[in-house]
């Protein structure tokens, strides 16, 4: 059975507390929250979301900042049992007006940048391997009223729409514009090569082994488990990125998205950003204000071409276009 969460492989530097983690969760199941029966998100709820190392976690602090959104920071998602709990403390901590770093390590932010909340999505979610990511919500018994409740109230507690990084709710979008009123999914995409690079990296930084799976699960990622590292993260990428085609194309329109070009972000990222913005206003009929807080990006990274990865991930996204093009 293969997991959702790999903490357990990761070093040091990127595996949580075990004794921090037993204490927050005493602390979570003493301050659960219960939000109100009935109660559905009044404004846009946003989810970023996106293959692995493709952008998602720069394009949602710039969205952070640009839009007047609220969002989960890294210490409103220690509740994530409590998340109106969690955005008080928050609030009171670093202020209404949280500023982003624009950093992040492979996704994982620090402060009052935006977090991807996983407990908590994982928990209502119900999702406990990958098999659960894609298989139905409903044979779950996934209680979409009680997920609405509680978005409602993180509306409510901050007054504004609310943005949140959607790893987990992306394997389930149409179920989540049907359940969600005012969902979309905003979708970042970004050149392959570059990516496969970016996550053959995260997976030596954090897991010490190029050879060991990280993040997220294509649905073919057992027939990728123990293929050659070229052929898991080429794959893993195509795979996610073709999951969500699929789901898009199954549902037609009623999966509210659009689709970022991570590479557009970094070379203007005030257009992106405004062009964001009014595709988020003609898919909700919603305004929404802007803090107008535009991210000074990082140059991209010239590539190697002379590098060995570089040309096994070349030649393996070459095969896979021309076996596209013949067939």
């Amino acid at each position: 059975m293969i997991k959702i969460s790999d903490n357990q492989n990761r070093n040091d530097d990127f595996r949580p507390d075990r004794d921090a983690m037993s204490w927050l969760n005493l602390i979570n199941n003493k301050l659960e929250e219960h939000p109100e029966k009935g109660a559905l998100p009044e404004a846009p709820v946003l989810f970023v979301t996106g293959s692995p190392r493709s952008g998602t976690t720069i394009t949602a602090q710039a969205l952070c900042q640009f839009l007047d959104v609220g969002f989960i920071d890294n210490l409103a998602a220690k509740f994530w049992q409590a998340p109106v709990t969690g955005l008080r403390l928050s609030q009171a901590t670093f202020g209404a007006d949280r500023k982003s770093y624009f950093s992040s390590q492979y996704g994982r932010t620090e402060g009052s940048d935006i977090h991807g909340f996983h407990y908590f999505w994982m928990e209502q979610l119900k999702l406990d391997n990958a098999d659960s990511l894609f298989s139905d919500p409903q044979s779950r018994n996934v209680d979409w009223g009680r997920i609405c409740a509680h978005i409602a109230e993180m509306q409510r507690e901050v007054s504004k729409p609310f943005l949140f990084k959607g790893y987990y709710p992306s394997y389930f979008m149409a179920d989540v514009c049907r359940n969600i009123p005012n969902s979309v999914f905003i979708i970042t995409d970004r050149d392959p090569l570059p990516q496969a690079l970016s996550i053959l990296e995260a997976r030596e930084r954090i897991l010490k082994d190029s050879a060991m799976w990280w993040s997220m699960v294509p649905p073919n990622v057992k027939t990728l488990i123990g293929a050659p590292v070229e052929d898991q993260i080429i794959g893993q990428i195509l795979g996610i990125n073709g999951y969500f085609r699929d789901q898009i194309a199954e549902a037609g329109d009623s999966i509210r998205h659009m689709y970022v070009s991570y590479e557009d972000l970094v070379d203007n990222p005030l257009m992106t950003l405004e062009r964001i913005r009014e595709r988020l206003v003609a898919l909700t009929g919603k305004d929404f204000g802007s803090r107008e807080t535009v991210p000074k990006m990082k140059p991209r990274e010239v590539i190697d071409r002379e590098n060995s990865w570089v040309k096994k991930f070349s030649e393996k996204l070459a095969l896979v276009e021309y076996t596209r093009s013949v067939n």
